[in-house]
This record gives structure tokens, C-alpha cells and sequence, in this order.
């Protein structure tokens, strides 16, 4: 009859104890502690993140601001409210602010502001874009080169309003369109201190 296997050896003893290594700051195995330090993996294998932007995510902002800024249509204050409500969504607004202060090292901010200049200049015609365009403009700059060209020489232009209010005909127009017209020259006239009486209109 065969005689039972042999047992095998037991395992050696650790040199130190595991109070022993924890004194002397020795990092633990896999044998000394069955909880990895996550903790530690993680801050190896999973770098902070830099948070995300609506510049990243919203290419077109037609969907947001559906109308086109241009000369002739007199919109420019519905306009320019339509973008003020996008960027203060997208927590944007203060790229056009007055007192922006431009930060062109910084990667996100750089990023954020190029956005902003790529969906003004989507939503503006073709006679606007050649008037405002420059290299290197930030969108504050381009903001302001907007503002200017509407509300600079303001006498000028409220009597060119006036004018155009009371020469306005219907023609061949719908009600609805001519009506439209009168209404966005008032409220372009209301918009630079000039309201204009409804009897007027």
C-alpha cells in the first residue's frame, strides 16, 4: 500500500511583522492588506479633468439666435438681445463685457472667446462681417466694433429713422411685413432715447 503524499512546506515568516512595516513606512503587498489603495490607483490612472464648456458642445447657434444681423433690417437690438441671453446661458457674457479683460494664455478662456467670434460671425451678413472683421480680434473688441457701428453719429441716424418711418409705404407688402418694418424702426428709435409716439407709426 502507498504511502500518503507529503505535505508541502509552510510558507516562510515574513522578516517583520505587519506593525513592523507600518513603523518603518514600508508600502504594503498585496499579501499584507487584501484593500488596494484606491485612493493612490486612482490619482495615477484617472487625471482631473478640465470641465467642459458650451464652446465645446454648441458649433451652431442659429437654433439659439435665428435671426441675421444686418443693415437694411433694422435688428439689431433683437439681435444682440438673442446673443446676451445665449451667452449669459452658456455662462459666457463677460467675454463681452465692457471691463473684459483679455487672458490669451490661458487655454479655456483663449478657447472660449474664439467660439464666441465664430458664432457672431455666422449671424451677421456679409456687409456686416467686411465692416468688422480684423485679425487678432477678441470677441469683446468685436462686440464693441458692433455697437459702434449701430449707435455711433446718433443724430445722424435717428433722423435717417424718422425718415424712413414716415416714407415706409406698404406697396405690395402683406399687413403683417409692413407692419414689421414700422415696428423695428420704432424699436430701434426707443433703443437710442427716441421713442417714437404710436400715432406716428
Amino acid at each position: 500500500m502507498a504511502s500518503p503524499p507529503t505535505p508541502p512546506p509552510p510558507p516562510p515568516c515574513p522578516l517583520f511583522s505587519m506593525e513592523e512595516a507600518r513603523a518603518a513606512g514600508a508600502p504594503f503587498s498585496s499579501t499584507l492588506s487584501s484593500t488596494p489603495n484606491t485612493s493612490v490607483v486612482n490619482s495615477h490612472l484617472s487625471p482631473q479633468l478640465a470641465p467642459m464648456s458650451f464652446a465645446d458642445t454648441v458649433s451652431d447657434v442659429s437654433p439659439f439666435i435665428p435671426i441675421t444681423l444686418d443693415l437694411p433690417s433694422h435688428n439689431y437690438y433683437h439681435w444682440r438681445h438673442l446673443f446676451e441671453v445665449h451667452l449669459g446661458c452658456c455662462n459666457l457674457l463677460d467675454h463681452v463685457a465692457t471691463d473684459c479683460v483679455p487672458r490669451p494664455v490661458d487655454p479655456r478662456w483663449a478657447k472660449d472667446d474664439l467660439a464666441i467670434i465664430q458664432w457672431i460671425y455666422t449671424r451677421v451678413s456679409t456687409e456686416i462681417f467686411n465692416v468688422v472683421f480684423h485679425d487678432n480680434s477678441s470677441a469683446a473688441a468685436l462686440w464693441t466694433a458692433l455697437r459702434q457701428l449701430f449707435q455711433d453719429n446718433v443724430d445722424d441716424h435717428v433722423n435717417n429713422l424718422h425718415t424712413e418711418i414716415r416714407t415706409t409705404v406698404q406697396g405690395a407688402s402683406t399687413v403683417g411685413v409692413y407692419y414689421q418694418r414700422l415696428k423695428s424702426i420704432a424699436d430701434e428709435l426707443r433703443e437710442l432715447g427716441h421713442p417714437v409716439d404710436d400715432r406716428q407709426q
